[in-house]
């Protein structure tokens, strides 16, 4: 049998026939709807994932899979149905269930949850005793779309799927709340099904004000999935155990009863409650499921079936770590199904109930079955019987027997002012608990902050970047745009996306994505007026705060559009597009409005657009001008032919000749193999600004270590290779001397050799040329643990700890007519350490001009390296690469560009 979990994002019927294909219609099918997928290796959500667990059982485990449908006509009477299913089977030994259920109800239009707890209370009603049992309510993404199940060759709705196994296997599970009580016990006092009204006899929201406090920065606009309520069903001041907890989620909030609109109706008058906190301490899984494992006393687990709230998910709870990757650890080579989820079903005080905010891990364990009688082993679920229990009575020791009544009364006195101050310290302690509770959510909620906004920075880099890996020669507009919606709606969870291209003063839409085929239809009749003061601010915003202005209503009026972000896509100054993003629904925390800090991703975005847009054209414009030229010399005459074949020949000589110069000047670049072994990490962007580069690079070892050089020469293209090939023989020949000391000696003797064969030695050199070089270099003596920087106009920067130190090298240049030969260049020692890591650039990076004509810069370079040092160089090299370009704007290069970073590993 298989087990199917997929997002929204699929239609139901082609990934079933899809995933058929391959296992065959015969294999039984099961499963639905997740906002995310969780496997061993991988864990994904606001994407287009997909799992499948496959099950192949072994003739010692029998399995069953019952159906109820109608779930939102009555949620007691499908629980009572399959209850009277599972308990009229008879099996081998006791059943396990996992239990998947249709949790969204969209059927009169509107969005209401089918209820776990009259599910699960219809069950009971009908089940002699509760089998082992976890499960989920399923739901296919944080907007709370239609949500379909799989069912053999079914595809339905509002329906219940129990998959019973028993036999030789069984199910384990566990309860992983990731939250702890931060408050004292409050007393739910007044409910109206799933609204808990007052608490304490306070209007609940008051009530949840006074426990955050002032301070929290909360108000009721931000309870929804954030205020959690816990019951404790074990012993009310004993140690925390979170298996006796249940969570309760607040899912909206009854602004005009004051009311928190929870998850489940559960929440009784009377029942006590506590404010629970996020505990990001995830050491206790491991030891979980560890205890999980040994409690299967020998029998070989199976799978695992790890059931996840959505919310816990890094990108929606706006904590960077979440349970599921240390679930991962866990489990090891154990295979792996879980996914992202609306409501958990777990088993805590012995009984199965719905579980918010929670995970819920399940072991299917397997074990060879005894071939006992059948009498002895088949039948229905039956209640356990009671054990008899006998009372043995004992003497009644009386110490008060024998005392006076003056006596007696002096006890009560003293025993009720200790019982006065016990009432006045609990109620202190409490307060105290309150207080604490609010300055707690505080923090929380400032890290989650800022968590998120660092979130959305890297969702920007790492769109950027896969773009960026997806670029290659001739790459048209079409494609990048359709690569390029994919990507927006898959990372920043927008639903639609399109872009809009103008043509005779009108935009039309041109490509889009999320849109449905109804709205296709009607958009392709779409055209916009061209208005300039669309961009007046260099976008458009539209969310509840800004949506009301006469553009954003003709935009809405037009495009199936409620709250969006829009940025122009430019060739120069001129708009020549519309990249225009939207969300259905904004709801915080998990769909927070948008704000001007989301619109810098998508103007990075159209940006690179706008760059690729405008090389493409110049492209195109570069080979019609070839075929024009083509064509005029076609016109000619037979001499002029025979003359243009003649020149057509030597160009292509020179051009193979300046091919086979690159080749050479590769070949002396440092090999692979060796920058590997000698450093832990690294990244190299050089990139020539003709065929070959003025710019060049050397890694050679030394006696006790290595030395790292970047060289710049004088020019670019041939000229400037030639200074490299003399300049890279010199520094091999001068390092090949073990009498070289170090870096200030090396540079000392580079700058004679370099003047000595370019003939700059002589005062009376008929030489015609003034030539020369900057040079950095990072010498590195491994047995002292040092590097030692010296450098002819080259700075290095050493990034550690959140800081970047820069390194100046001294203003002399090598090889020129006025070089000084013997200049004596400073040595800067630095001691190494861990975690160092350091950078050279050329000055073609920081020298190249923008749209603006203003260079890049040296300070944006440096805090560029500032912001990303904690990257890995891959992720680094992408960002600096895509940070040149968007500057470059079209721009012709001017110079080779050459940056290294590199990182040793421990000295």
């Amino acid at each position: 049998m298989a087990i199917l979990i997929s997002t929204s994002r699929h239609v139901p019927e082609k990934l079933r026939d899809g995933v058929q294909s391959v296992i065959g219609k015969s294999c039984k099918l099961i499963g639905g709807y997740g906002v995310g997928i969780i496997t061993n290796s991988n864990l994904a959500y606001d994407g287009y994932q997909v799992g499948i667990l496959l099950i192949s059982f072994s003739s010692n485990v029998d399995f069953e899979i019952f159906l109820a449908e109608k779930l939102a006509e009555n949620e007691t009477d499908v629980g009572k149905f399959l209850g009277k299913t599972i308990q009229a089977k008879p099996y081998r030994g006791e059943p396990s269930v996992i239990l998947l259920y249709d949790s969204v109800n969209r059927l009169s239009g509107s969005f209401k949850m089918n209820m776990a707890t009259y599910l699960l209370q219809g069950m009971r009603e009908e089940l002699a005793a509760w089998p082992r049992l976890v499960g989920a309510g399923m739901v296919g993404d944080m907007q709370c779309r239609e949500t379909y199940q799989w069912f053999n060759n079914d595809v339905l709705q509002q329906s219940a799927l129990a998959l019973v196994f028993s036999g030789g296997m069984r199910i384990d599970s566990t309860v992983l709340h990731g939250c702890k009580p931060a408050s004292s016990y409050h007393q739910i006092t007044q409910t109206d099904e799933n609204v808990v009204l007052e608490i304490d006899g306070v209007p609940a929201l008051d009530k949840i004000a006074e426990l955050l406090g002032k301070e929290s920065g909360k108000t009721w606009r931000d309870y929804s999935f954030f205020v959690t309520l816990g019951v404790n069903r074990g012993e009310r001041f004993s140690k925390f155990d979170e298996e006796l907890y249940a969570n309760r989620l607040c899912m909206g909030v009854d602004e005009a009863r004051k009311g928190l609109v929870m998850f489940e109706p559960d929440l009784l008058p009377g029942t006590e409650v506590q404010l629970m906190r996020r505990d990001m301490d995830f050491g206790y899984i491991r030891e979980k499921v560890a205890n999980l494992l040994n409690g299967l006393n020998g029998r070989k687990p199976v799978f695992a079936f790890y059931i996840d709230c959505a919310g816990r998910a890094a990108s929606y709870s706006g904590f960077e770590l979440e349970e599921a990757a240390e679930v991962q650890k866990a489990l090891g080579d154990i295979p792996l199904l879980g996914f992202y989820s609306g409501v958990e079903i777990g088993n805590v005080a012995g009984e199965p109930i719905p579980l918010d905010w929670t995970g819920v891990l399940a072991i299917a364990s397997e074990e060879e079955f005894r071939n006992l009688d059948a009498a002895h082993i088949r039948g229905k679920i039956f209640a356990q019987g009671e054990m008899p229990c006998e009372f043995s009575g004992a003497a009644i020791d009386e110490p008060y027997a024998l005392l006076s009544i003056d006596e007696l009364r002096k006890q009560l006195s003293e025993s009720a002012e200790k019982l006065l101050t016990l009432e006045k310290q609990s109620v202190y302690y409490a307060n105290l608990t309150d207080e604490l509770a609010g300055q707690n959510v505080k923090n929380d909620s400032n890290l989650s902050m800022l968590n998120n906004e660092l979130r959305l920075k890297k969702q920007g880099f790492a769109i950027l970047a896969n773009l960026q890996a997806n670029i290659k020669e001739g790459q048209t507009l079409e494609r990048l745009c359709q690569k390029t919606i994919h990507e927006i709606n898959a990372t920043l969870k927008m639903d639609k996306t399109l872009v809009l291209l103008r043509e005779n003063g009108e935009f039309y839409p041109a490509f889009w994505g999320g849109i449905s085929d109804k709205e296709v239809v009607e958009l392709k009749s779409v055209r916009l007026p061209y208005d300039a003061a669309w961009m007046h601010d260099g976008h458009i915003l539209a969310n509840r705060k800004a949506g009301k202005t006469e553009i954003i209503q003709q935009l809405k009026a037009k495009l199936p559009f409620l709250f969006f972000v829009g940025v122009p896509i430019l060739e120069g100054e001129q708009t020549i597009g519309l990249l225009i993003s939207a969300r259905m629904k904004e709801v915080k925390p998990f769909f927070p409005p948008l704000e001007k800090g989301d619109i810098d991703s998508f103007v990075a975005i159209a940006g690179f657009l706008s760059s690729t847009n405008q090389l493409n054209k110049q492209r195109g414009h570069l080979e019609q001008l070839n075929r024009t030229l083509e064509q005029r010399v076609l016109e000619r005459t037979a001499d002029l032919h025979d003359a243009l074949g003649v020149v057509e020949q030597k160009n292509k000589q020179i051009e193979e000749s300046i091919n086979y110069a690159k080749i050479i000047q590769s070949a002396v670049l440092p090999s692979v193999d060796v920058i590997n072994d000698l450093f832990d990490s690294h990244f190299i962007i050089w990139e020539p600004k003709d065929i070959v580069s003025g710019d060049i690079y050397a890694v050679e070892r030394v006696s006790g270590g290595f030395v790292v050089c970047v060289v710049d020469c004088t020019g670019h293209g041939v000229p400037g290779a030639f200074m490299t090939m003399i300049t890279m023989s010199s520094i091999k020949q001068i390092l090949s001397d073990p009498d070289c000391p170090g870096p200030a000696e090396m540079l000392k003797r580079l700058n004679r050799q370099i003047r000595l064969s370019l003939y700059h030695h002589s005062d009376e050199s008929e030489s015609q040329v003034d030539d020369g070089l900057e040079i950095g270099v990072c010498w590195f003596d491994l047995s002292k643990s040092e590097m030692i920087f010296s450098a002819a106009r080259f700075p290095l920067l050493i990034a550690q700890g959140g800081a970047v130190t820069l390194l100046e090298g001294d203003r002399q240049k090598l090889g020129y007519k006025a070089s000084n030969v013997d200049y004596d260049f400073k040595e800067q020692v630095i001691r190494l350490e861990a975690g160092q890591r350091f950078y050279m650039y050329s000055d073609g990076f920081v020298d190249q001009v923008g749209a603006s004509r203003f260079p890049f810069g040296k300070k944006r370079l440096h805090n560029l390296i500032n912001e990303n040092q904690h990257l890995d160089f891959t992720a680094q090299q992408a960002i600096y690469r895509t940070a040149l370009l968007q500057h470059q704007s079209g721009q012709k290069r001017r110079d080779d560009v050459t940056m290294i970073g590199w990182e040793i590993s421990k000295p």
